[in-house]
């Protein structure tokens, strides 16, 4: 499991909140109002506490889907949550009977039981009962707090970053805790995990368009925002600049030896002022035309200075690699490109053992392509069972050469 900073979003509430200590404590006198945490679940079981801090005991405990508006005179019948509330002990949207209303100082738990699709929550260590049997309706939820009086109240919401005041129920996990979903290669016997890892940056820091090695150009340039900027390693206002009012165009790089770029970056100027590629492709250079390897529709604006590496499987060494805009990210005067990387990839393989340790070191994560036809730069053997023999760093390792023959030994 891998932690992630869960928190009450303040770009997805009502109004009237007021949000502090990380955004986890509200203080609101907001009537129908509500606000969602920034972190939804699917599946799984989850645990997190709500204790109530002061003021008045009008508050909704629960979780809500996406479609549950939370602005405007909301409805507590709405049946797009399922909450526990406060003020009336009763449960949500059904209006009925569920337990006992709650207490300035009462810590309320709410167990979310995703696989199976119930509620439960549980009052000051004490469970007081499942509270819905159909949560699995709502499709992906999020934890939600809802304020339904006019008068001051402050509640505190923990999702795991701080110890919980009651221990979590058996089988259940904090709420800011992630499946990590790593894996592992198995042949025969033995565990593999491989691992890709690109090279620095290709493209050496230029002082011209012709120097250091290789040649820089693009299709225009703005006075002295020239194309080599783009690739001095320096985040100055906007790098290359195309010329004004020109919002397409292209900027290439030609290496003196043909390359193996499988990944490029842009980083935005200091002041990128939506002049930032929006639309645009990467293209190598086969000697007769240009070859697509990589397109981007729609990419979010950057912000000032901000770096995004894009990746693409190529398995052809091209000499010349370019990037060609056909539309910026707004701005009606220039297009501009703070800096552009091209990298080449390394791929290795390390053979480890199925414990769990092996998995979170070394497990590779859920989604990876794995290219069958890699040729693999290193292979390595993470090992557990080994046996210190003497002083210092000395160990002794069975190796079964028939399974991994050694060509070369090396003591340093």
């Amino acid at each position: 499991m891998e932690t992630i900073p869960v928190a009450l979003n303040p770009k997805d509430m009502g109004s009237g909140f007021t949000l502090s200590n990380g955004d986890l404590t509200i203080v609101t006198s907001t009537d129908y109002r509500a606000i969602r945490a920034t972190h939804g679940k699917s599946n799984g079981k989850w645990y997190w506490e709500v204790k109530y801090d002061a003021g008045v005991k009008n508050v909704h405990i629960g979780v809500s889907n996406k479609s549950f508006s939370l602005t405007g005179n909301i409805v507590a019948d709405s049946s797009m949550w399922r909450t526990y509330y406060g003020n009336s002990g009763n449960k949500y949207p059904e209006n009925t009977a569920y337990s006992t209303v709650w207490d300035v100082g009462n810590v309320v738990g709410v167990a979310l039981d995703l696989d199976n699709g119930t509620l439960e929550f549980i009052k000051n260590g004490v469970s007081i009962g499942v509270s819905h049997t159909n949560v699995k309706e709502l499709g992906e939820v999020y934890p939600t707090l809802g304020s339904f009086s006019s008068s001051s109240k402050t509640v505190t919401i923990n999702f795991g970053a701080s110890p919980f005041a009651y221990s979590v129920p058996s089988g259940y996990r904090a709420y800011n805790l992630v499946y990590s979903y790593k894996f592992l290669i198995s042949s025969e016997d033995q565990y593999y995990s491989i691992t890709n890892k690109y090279k620095d940056n290709a493209i050496p820091a230029m002082i011209s368009n012709t120097s250091l090695n290789g040649i820089a150009d693009a299709s225009s340039f703005y006075t002295t925002f020239y194309p080599w900027k783009a690739f001095d390693r320096i985040v100055d206002p906007n790098g290359w600049v195309a010329n004004i009012n020109v919002l397409t165009g292209w900027l290439s790089y030609e290496f003196d030896s043909p390359k193996t770029i499988s990944a490029y970056s842009i980083q935005a100027g200091t002041t990128p002022v939506n002049r930032p590629p929006k639309n645009w492709t990467f293209e190598g250079w086969d000697g007769s035309e240009w070859i697509v390897l990589d397109a981007r529709i729609n990419e979010p604006n950057f912000t000032v200075e901000e770096y995004r590496l894009y990746e693409f499987k190529n398995k052809v060494a091209y000499k010349k690699y370019r990037i060609n805009v056909t539309a910026n990210q707004g701005a009606g005067d220039f297009l501009a490109i703070g800096d552009l990387g091209m990298y080449e990839l390394d791929t290795y393989i390390s053979s480890v053992d199925n414990s769990e340790t092996s998995f979170f070191e070394h497990g590779m994560d859920k989604g990876m392509i794995i290219d069958l036809e890699e040729e693999f730069i290193e292979r390595k053997s993470v090992v557990k069972d080994n046996k210190k023999i003497g002083s210092g760093k000395v160990f002794k390792q069975k190796i079964d050469t028939a399974k991994i023959p050694i060509k070369k030994a090396s003591i340093t």
